[in-house]
């Protein structure tokens, strides 16, 4: 279980916010909370419990959106096993879309696997960029052209889908890797057990069943890192998601919501 597990977690629910760069006012600012439970292990073992939790934010200021993620997720196996996977993800993305600063922490059995940070820009015609890392050692990393930050594609999805596009692909960065992205929105919307708690006002309204590949970037023929399904709200709201990463799939339900202030710029 690799990064691919801390990328499509976060990217389930990054995926969500609304609008676009001259209306980001439309996107709604809040936090949830998601039950995340294991739907399938294809590892040896009998899976005798499991449990799990993620708590994100999303919210902006006068520059910036910030994007705060946090999972915990625990498998306990026949045989007195545990795997215990903890990650937290910090984002910081310019309004315009051109700069994002990261931090991705991911730890399993209390030992860190995964410690990255640094920054990354993206020149304003589409050409290629880069993204410089500070850990877990100083280097660089060019950027494809037409390369995008992830609140800056999600607006573009759910432009996409307000305008009745089903399908769309695009090359995404969000920290710790580079990869290529298909988006596909068709089937019947995702359900949840019980209604969440919280600012209630933030559900319901337009919303779309999305499913999205995730694919290295450059890997010719290559097998999809995982797929997530995400009912997709276009006030930026996740009821739902699934993420099958072959090996794993967990189901996230929201538990939780609450709006946050928006800035007065």
């Amino acid at each position: 279980m690799n990064r691919a597990w801390i990328t499509w977690l976060f990217l389930a629910l990054v995926a969500a916010p609304a609008g676009n760069t001259a209306g980001a006012a439309q996107t709604v600012s809040h936090e949830a909370y998601y039950k995340v439970t294991l739907e399938r292990l294809k590892i040896p073992g009998k899976v005798l419990r499991s449990s799990g939790e993620m708590a994100m934010s999303v919210s902006r200021d006068c520059k910036k959106w910030t994007l705060r993620h946090e999972t915990n997720f625990s498998v306990e196996l026949e045989g007195n096993r545990e795997v215990y996977f903890a990650n937290r993800y910090r984002l910081y993305e310019s309004l315009d879309g051109r700069r994002l600063d990261f931090r991705v922490v991911h730890k399993q059995n209390g030992y860190t696997v995964l410690n990255i940070k640094g920054s990354a820009t993206l020149p304003a015609d589409g050409s290629s960029g880069t993204a410089r890392f500070d850990l877990p050692e100083p280097r660089n990393l060019p950027l494809p052209p037409k390369t995008g930050f992830p609140m800056a594609q999600a607006h573009l999805t759910i432009d996409r889908l307000g305008a009745g596009k089903t399908f769309s692909r695009y090359v995404l960065f969000e920290g710790s890797g580079v990869y290529q992205v298909t988006d596909v929105s068709a089937g019947k919307d995702m359900a949840i057990e019980a209604p969440p708690k919280g600012d209630l006002g933030l559900l319901g309204g337009k919303s779309w069943r999305v499913e999205s590949t995730l694919y290295p970037y450059g890997a010719i023929d290559a097998e999809p890192a995982g797929t997530t399904i995400t009912q997709t709200q276009a006030n930026g709201v996740s009821p739902a998601f699934l993420v099958d990463y072959g090996n794993l799939v967990v189901r996230g339900e929201l538990k939780s919501i609450r709006r946050l202030a928006e800035p007065d710029c």
